[in-house]
């Protein structure tokens, strides 16, 4: 069975069942360890299943919740939306994803806080909202398409904080919040200037 241990499906399969460990663990080898066994191999394999790697782990995590979120969407009409709904919805689909194991969340952003893992967070994040404009029927292929993209990183950032500590009934103050985020993401001609500098860099910092 371990020779199946590098395949996209059984690493997903670990991360499902570490899961249940990262609210107590952490993002560690321990949690990958349980997560490892859980899925049906032996006490040892944690250091072959991604490279024994929590970084590479994480990365796998973030990346399966993107995939995830485009597959939903793609059982919603978004093209029928304003672009502003198109957004929310995208986000809101991965905030549903996310809120069984909205613990794991919390340990993820610890994780990530850490400044050597600086690269890895802004990459994690660049993915994620470029599936959401992506999913949103975004076309754009001049400055606009970075520019979207800075605004929306700072807008989705904001609202998983906020809906971490959201307690109301369908997460009914996390949409309002996101809501008023996007006003301002959809102010874009105000905004280019002073991203187009700022983004450059940003690529540059996680080999993008």
């Amino acid at each position: 069975m371990s020779d199946t241990i590098h395949c996209p499906e059984t690493q997903d399969l670990i991360i499902t069942h570490m899961l249940n460990y990262v609210p107590k663990l952490g993002w560690t080898l321990e949690s990958l360890r349980q997560g490892v066994i859980d899925a049906g191999y032996k006490e040892g394999d944690e250091y072959r299943a991604f490279q024994g790697n929590t970084d590479k782990v994480l990365e796998h995590y973030l990346s399966m919740i993107d995939r995830q979120m485009t597959a939903r969407l793609g059982e919603v009409d978004l093209l029928s939306m304003r672009v502003k709904d198109r957004v929310a919805t995208a986000v809101m689909v991965r905030l549903r994803l996310l809120e069984k194991n909205k613990e794991a969340v919390r340990q993820s952003l610890r994780y990530l806080r850490h400044p050597t893992r600086t690269s890895l967070a802004l990459k994690g994040l660049y993915n994620t909202v470029n599936a959401i404009w992506y999913a949103a029927g975004d076309t754009a292929t001049d400055f606009n398409f970075y520019t979207k993209r800075t605004l929306l990183a700072g807008a989705y950032s904001a609202t998983l904080f906020y809906w971490l500590d959201d307690n109301s009934e369908d997460c009914i103050k996390t949409r309002a919040y996101l809501s008023r985020r996007l006003d301002q993401v959809m102010k874009l001609p105000k905004l280019k200037s002073q991203l187009k500098d700022g983004f450059s860099l940003l690529l540059k910092k996680i080999g993008i």
